[in-house]
């Protein structure tokens, strides 16, 4: 790489000047510029797939400073040892605390949110990829497909829901039924199963509403899908059930280095020791890096968003369905989204792709949604904009090398990156788990011993609408609270919403026990149960209702009480 002639192309094209610095496993960009979009497109030029060495993009961006975020202080993990400390409380840092959990480990699992799945795996579209668009020596497609094989048997262990519905890449054209034929190779490469051509008779028979422009599709059979929240919170509980422990609203604020390691890890809710720590920590990676002095990469996050559909709209789509990309399209770094027939009986489409600055941002725009829309709109010309009942934003946690970050850092001898997960790291998230034990184990010098006593198997809350007349009667008649209906777009009961509050990561906001339970996800989104899940939160708790929170700290519903007391108690 000619590094003079790079920082020559930079300063002519984004006249900006930077500074360059060269290390051992880093390429490291510091300056200043104007556009956060030239800052990333900067970064870029940087990379070098022959090197493996990653680039740390510095750039500031002008007149911008970080946001400090307002943090619960108390001291109830002050002192504390642990074996193994995960920082991330998504789908990564889930998984590898329920496959820790079957060692005869102390393990503490810390989040900076006020529940699980608030980040990345918790803003997914749930699809379980088969990794077909992925170069054959990359992290994403050694992980990706092992991932994807596991989910039936952990989703039946754990007791989430998973479909293996397939997915279909449609053609619109000649030109593109003949460049289609490079997938069939790729599925060949990668080792995919079930990669079929299908001709247009056949798209249609199995997908109708796009006949009238579909001449052709590519099958993948072992596509499928699931929640990425439920399973989330599966991994987790099965964590919990099994010895581990979980703290909430708990931010990694710095480590106490002694002899080339972590000794303590200093939080907002006290400082504790750690023999292990496992850096999961989405679009914050580098920065939890950067706290131990061992920042080789760089995080941007690049959001996307989503489009739900009333359930109305489910008979459009069958499975997943999304178009053939355009030759400008796949070198892209986004798969270009789908749509998505949900495991909850929605219709999901999205995601598109936008750099941004601030890795809070999760804000939606009607032109991003505008955006979705239009390009899924060709399609499946059925689809309305009446029918969008919500949309929702997330960040992905994208390197400047495109690819996972996973193993021991070179610098911290107790410390282990998984980083840049990005799609497909929902699908991937198992089998990274299984290499990251591996690593922890090595750090213990292999004296580490299983359970005896592990229980694989969790049991999810109870779904009244997915049962049976009989099987529904008998769960009412031994539980009646089985029979009160909160929810009537969903059909979530009150037995439903208690369940979520006693379990073993306690839902206690109103955002929490919705990603549980899925009370105010149908069409009023919320508009007639809101009031009465409060009500349940506030009586289950035994706080003031306006006390209860929306998501977390600072989020409070209620401001005062506009009635008398026993008006309110009415209600």
């Amino acid at each position: 790489m000619k590094l003079d002639k790079l920082i020559k192309d930079v300063k002519k094209k984004f006249k900006a000047d930077i500074r360059v610095n060269l290390t051992e496993q880093s390429i490291i960009l510091s300056g200043e510029m104007d556009n956060w979009e030239d800052i990333v497109n900067v970064g870029y030029l940087f990379v070098d797939p022959k090197s493996r060495v990653h680039v740390v993009n510095n750039i500031k961006l002008r007149g911008m400073k970080k946001k400090k975020t307002p943090l619960l202080i108390d001291n109830s993990l002050q002192d504390q040892e642990y074996d193994v400390i995960i920082v991330g409380g998504g789908i990564i840092g889930t998984t590898i605390l329920r496959e820790l959990s079957r060692y005869s480990l102390k393990l503490l699992l810390i989040e900076k949110e006020a529940d699980l799945a608030c980040g990345a795996s918790g803003a997914n579209d749930g699809m379980i990829h088969p990794g077909i668009d992925l170069s054959k020596d990359s992290k994403k497609a050694k992980y990706c497909l092992a991932g994807n094989l596991m989910y039936e048997k952990l989703s039946k262990e754990l007791d989430f829901p998973f479909k293996r519905i397939g997915q279909y890449i449609v053609f619109g054209s000649q030109k593109e039924r003949i460049l289609s034929s490079y997938l069939l190779y790729k599925a060949k490469q990668l080792g995919i199963p079930g990669v079929s051509k299908l001709s247009r008779a056949e798209i249609i028979q199995k997908e109708p509403e796009v006949k009238s422009w579909a001449k052709g599709a590519i099958e993948i059979k072992c596509t499928g899908i699931i929640s990425p929240y439920q399973a989330v919170y599966a991994f987790g509980e099965n964590a919990v059930e099994n010895g581990a422990e979980v703290s909430l609203e708990t931010a990694c604020l710095g480590f106490s280095l002694k002899d080339g390691g972590i000794e303590k890890v200093r939080t907002n809710r006290g400082n504790f020791k750690a023999k292990v720590v496992i850096n999961a920590a989405g679009v914050f990676a580098d920065e939890v890096a950067a706290l131990a002095d061992d920042k080789y990469f760089s995080i941007h996050p690049r959001k996307g968003s989503d489009l739900i559909l009333d359930s109305k709209s489910k008979p459009l789509v069958n499975t997943i369905i999304s178009r053939f990309p355009k030759v400008s399209q796949r070198h892209s770094h986004t798969k270009g989204g789908a749509i998505i027939s949900t495991v909850d009986g929605n219709v999901l489409i999205g995601p598109d792709a936008e750099e941004v600055y601030d890795k809070d941002d999760v804000s939606t725009t009607s032109r991003s949604l505008e955006r979705v829309f239009r390009k899924h709109h060709h399609v499946l010309p059925k689809l309305k904009r009446t029918d969008i009942i919500a949309y929702f934003s997330g960040l992905r946690a994208a390197t400047y090398e495109e690819d996972f970050i996973i193993e021991t850092s070179k610098k911290v001898h107790n410390l282990i990156h998984v980083a840049g997960i990005q799609s497909p790291g929902l699908t991937a998230a198992p089998a990274i788990a299984l290499d990251v034990v591996e690593m922890v184990i090595n750090l213990f010098g292999g004296n580490v011993k299983a359970k005896p006593n592990f229980n694989p198997i969790r049991k999810g809350i109870k779904r009244v609408k997915e049962m049976g007349t009989s099987e529904r009667q008998a769960l009412i008649k031994n539980d009646p609270d089985y029979g009160k209906i909160i929810c009537r777009c969903e059909e979530i009961s009150l037995g439903e919403i208690k369940e979520a509050i006693r379990g073993a990561i306690p839902a206690t906001s109103i955002d929490a026990i919705k990603r549980r339970v899925r009370p105010g996800m149908g069409r009023c989104q919320g508009g007639f149960c809101l009031p009465l899940i409060l009500k349940i939160i506030s009586e289950e708790l035994k706080i003031d209702p306006l006390l209860v929170l929306k998501r977390g700290q600072n989020s409070r519903l209620g401001m005062f009480q506009t009635k008398g007391k026993e008006e309110a108690d009415e209600i």
